[in-house]
């Protein structure tokens, strides 16, 4: 019942210590995980299907499939600690960022994650597809279209990669697998998968943390630092401190001069 929620909180600590120790990138690392924390739950509705059904504290039906806060959780800290790589990996100084994020752009902020899932969902819903399979090979479709005519976001996204899978792996193997050994047989659906392994771990695990990690960071950049935004009014990238961004999350309006 308790294991999804356990297995959350180390990335949460993982997110937690990219915040304290990368001051630069709070913000973003805040707004990323906002950006795509609710992508999680919609993911799962697709993995519950042929991938896997983990137990959670609450279970919230939608449709034929469960989900539960941890899907929303692991989606905001993964998306966080992604971004954060991407960011630390990049050669080039973050940009100067604007004084305010007006509020009409949150809508954007939150549509833009549920906009890069479409395609990924498309494959399963349309052709029956195995969900994890679909994901992977789209997210690496989608992450390579955007860093394709960038030279320093190529590089600073394939470390991001490795980085994703080897933590993956080293999350199960030094971390959760001590403490649920039969955790892939009760979760996992198992036939549905390659059946190649890294030690312990199914080879889809390392792949969808690769594949998920060369999308995030690239796409919460073009987000933050590319047209989407200058539509609506944020044409140089973001600047808030981090009570800044949810007091006006919170309060709908736009920050504040600084």
């Amino acid at each position: 019942m308790y294991e999804y929620a356990i297995g959350v909180s180390a990335f949460g600590a993982a997110w937690l210590v990219f915040f304290v120790l990368l001051p630069a990138f709070r913000v973003r690392l805040l707004l990323a995980s906002l950006m795509w924390g609710h992508v999680g739950p919609m993911c799962q509705t697709l993995y519950t299907v042929d991938y896997w059904r983990p137990s959670f504290i609450l279970e919230i039906p939608v449709g034929n499939a469960i989900v539960g806060v941890e899907d929303y959780l692991f989606a905001y800290f993964f998306a966080g600690i992604a971004t954060g790589l991407f960011y630390l990996f990049r050669a080039t100084p973050l940009k100067p960022a604007p004084a305010s994020l007006p509020a009409r752009s949150w809508p954007v902020l939150l549509g833009a994650g549920p906009l890069f899932f479409l395609p990924v969902a498309a494959p399963t819903f349309l052709f029956g597809t195995n969900s994890v399979q679909a994901h992977i090979v789209v997210c690496g479709i989608a992450a390579a279209l955007l860093v394709a005519r960038n030279k320093e976001w190529r590089r600073a996204c394939l470390i991001t990669m490795a980085a994703a899978a080897a933590g993956f792996w080293l999350f199960y193997v030094v971390f959760y697998l001590r403490f649920f050994p039969d955790i892939f047989a009760r979760w996992w659906n198992l036939e549905a998968l390659s059946g190649f392994y890294l030690g312990p771990v199914p080879i889809e695990e390392m792949l969808w943390a690769a594949a998920t990690a060369a999308l995030v960071g690239p796409a919460t950049a073009w987000v933050f630092e590319g047209r989407l935004f200058s539509i609506f009014g944020c044409n140089n990238g973001l600047r808030a401190n981090s009570r800044t961004v949810f007091r006006a999350a919170l309060a709908c309006r736009d920050f504040p001069k600084k």
